[in-house]
């Protein structure tokens, strides 16, 4: 184990003590940071861009930092007839990096699916560690608000997917097929929020996905988002975006030809917690775009589902069950998948999470593009501040 990589452990352990609850607050500024940790090992040992790379996860098999997440900011309030004003900042460092820094910036692909960083500039997402270590900046936005109306502008994350970039927010170590071929960690534009009632709606305007504030290839982008609240216990959501992409992605989702490419997505979320101890949750999604329609990178034109069932068993022990199908309809091949895990909470700030996947399908995307299934054993980390 590496220096860096023990020094994150002790630090991880050193916190339990003093982490007593989940953010702080100074003033008008509310702050708070976690650390996430764990590793993800194959059944065939295969390491590199042959390893993990598709769940989400650090394509070695090694004990890794994840995240060493800091964030701190003020939240517009939206209760009374007056303006207010707020702000976000989301910083981390750790092999998650891998996913979050932008497409078309300086993180690019090498040869062999293997991903790199070109230079140290932070808002690009630089090499400051070991291997696939880096730095990535995933929101940094301010907003305003007036009464049930919020406007931000900057960089956020997207309107769109279940799973999201900041680890505890998940009920799962690994992500969904769905959430790693098409899903943007991050968004730079403006977006506008209304809440009437029992709904919430939200539209955004990109400049880019997942493209830092440079937008070097003139991509723009539409979202929007639906919240229905059906009772207390239960909500449907439902979100898109549409756009173009005006020239070649870096980041190793896609990696299209100059010319535009339309691209379209959206999903459908169900979720419901029947008992206060249980919750289910249901995501139908669709990906179109037209590179892949017309026979470069394929695969990302899918549509599926994605099932959750997460019990609480007590107060300190939780038990998940995931269920995946995603179809690449141009090429009539399937991917499945089929993950469970177990939480163990000694205190709420702080859990353990060992989880065990099944992948398979008529896609041969693992051991070196050698085999259609793989099996995964992985264990999660967390502490909050």
């Amino acid at each position: 184990m590496s220096k860096i990589k023990s020094l994150y452990l002790i630090l991880l352990l050193a916190a339990a003590p003093v982490c007593a609850q989940e953010g702080y607050k100074l003033g008008f500024i509310d702050f708070g940071a976690h650390i996430q940790a764990g590793l993800f090992s194959n059944n065939h040992g295969a390491r590199g861009a042959e390893g993990n790379g598709d769940l989400g996860l650090s394509p070695n098999p090694d004990f890794n930092v994840n995240q060493a997440w800091l964030w701190f900011g003020r939240e517009a309030k939206t209760e009374t007839n007056e303006f207010d004003c707020g702000f976000r900042f989301d910083a981390f460092y750790g092999v998650d990096a891998f996913y979050a820094v932008p497409f078309n910036s300086s993180y690019t692909r090498a040869g062999g699916g293997v991903k790199k960083y070109e230079d140290a500039n932070f808002m690009r997402g630089g090499r400051l560690g070991p291997g696939v270590y880096g730095l990535a900046l995933p929101q940094l936005y301010a907003e305003i608000s007036y009464y049930k109306w919020k406007l931000a502008a900057g960089r956020f994350f997207p309107l769109i997917g279940y799973e999201e970039v900041d680890a505890p927010r998940n009920d799962f170590y690994s992500k969904t097929f769905y959430t790693m071929l098409t899903v943007p960690s991050s968004g730079t534009g403006a977006m506008l929020e209304k809440s009437y009632g029992l709904f919430d709606f939200a539209a955004a305007a990109y400049y880019g996905l997942d493209s830092g504030f440079e937008n070097l290839y003139k991509d723009y982008f539409f979202s929007g988002a639906a919240n229905y609240n059906l009772s207390d216990n239960s909500y449907l959501y439902y979100a898109f975006i549409a756009g173009r992409y005006g020239g070649a992605i870096g980041r190793g989702k896609r990696l299209f030809a100059p010319e535009d490419t339309f691209v379209y997505l959206h999903n459908l979320i169900f979720e419901f917690k029947p008992a206060g101890v249980l919750k289910l949750a249901t995501e139908v999604f669709y990906n179109h775009d037209d590179k892949s329609s017309s026979g470069t990178d394929s695969c990302y034109n899918i549509y599926g589902f994605n099932e959750y069932a997460v019990y609480d068993i007590s107060e300190k022990f939780a038990a998940g069950l995931r269920a995946e199908w995603a179809r690449h309809y141009d090429e009539n091949k399937n991917r499945y998948g089929l993950t469970a895990n177990v939480t163990y909470k000694p205190v709420k700030w702080f859990y353990v999470r060992p989880e065990a996947r099944y992948s398979w399908g008529s896609v041969p995307v693992y051991n070196g593009g050698k085999d259609t299934s793989q099996f995964n054993f992985g264990l999660e980390i967390t502490a909050k501040f």
